[in-house]
């Protein structure tokens, strides 16, 4: 007896949206144990905004993960748009199973553990008024999103990229993601150091919170990213190299001791 084709497309479909539903969880376990463990070199820029395209296009020499992070959220579909305008097809050399661009909403469960700044506040906060640690303690937006990628860098070569955008406060997703599993992302961005959208600390002060919070960690990022002429006193004072950013200089800064190579 010939098999019913509205059920035969009907199981395909099923297999089909199985398969897509294991990509997508082993991808975020992939990227989750890269960012746990430091086996990439990560990007990690708080108070984002939507200031993604320039480090993706320009830092993907040197990092593979990207953590965008800005608490006052933003519009997802935006983001996704945006960076779908860089993407580059899988090069011939690279066979893969898996789809040129993957992209889900994070786990909610994993979204609100990862918002939750209950611990990081009774940690290095216990003395912290209740009004203000009742504001932290429920962040205005959470959610998470996370896109793998062929890009377009901005020398013409083709790099694969892992990004999570999320919408939740900077000093704890530091903590959460990089100091408390003792690594520390390659590069932190603090082009917008100071109040942006509303930032509850100013991260450009070693001794606020966010420094606090790096200085913790048994690892420290390798270099520093800045606007030039911002009053910051990390010590991060061996100066790398200066750019051009969508209009504003930037400069990276290096810990003394080390040779970095230039970056650009």
């Amino acid at each position: 007896m010939a098999e019913d084709p509205k059920t035969f497309f009907k199981c395909i479909s099923k297999r089909r949206e199985r398969s897509t539903r294991e990509q997508m969880f082993k991808a975020q376990l992939y990227a989750l144990k890269f960012l746990s463990k430091g086996e990439e070199a990560c990007f990690y820029y708080p108070a984002c905004g939507p200031d993604f395209m320039y480090p993706l296009q320009h830092f993907s020499g040197r990092c593979e993960t990207f953590v965008f992070c800005d608490w006052t959220g933003g519009d997802e579909e935006a983001f996704l748009q945006r960076i779908e305008t860089i993407k580059a097809p899988r090069p011939q050399c690279v066979p893969d199973d898996a789809p040129d661009f993957l992209h889900f909403s994070l786990d909610q469960t994993d979204v609100k553990a990862l918002a939750n700044m209950e611990h990081i506040l009774e940690v290095f906060f216990p003395d912290m008024p209740a009004n203000l640690r009742g504001f932290l303690a429920a962040p205005p937006s959470q959610k998470g999103h996370y896109v793998e990628l062929w890009i377009s860098a901005n020398d013409g070569e083709k790099k694969f990229v892992r990004v999570f955008w999320l919408g939740m406060e900077g000093v704890n997703i530091y903590w959460k993601l990089f100091a408390r599993n003792g690594t520390a992302p390659r590069i932190l961005c603090l082009k917008n150091a100071d109040h942006v959208g509303g930032e509850w600390t100013p991260f450009g002060n070693w001794q606020e919170p966010l420094g606090r919070v790096v200085e913790d960690g048994r690892s420290e990022p390798e270099f520093l990213v800045v606007p030039k002429g911002d009053q910051y006193d990390w010590p991060w004072t061996l100066r790398v190299n200066e750019f051009d950013w969508d209009g504003q200089p930037v400069v990276m800064w290096a810990r003394e001791g080390l040779s970095p190579s230039k970056v650009t």
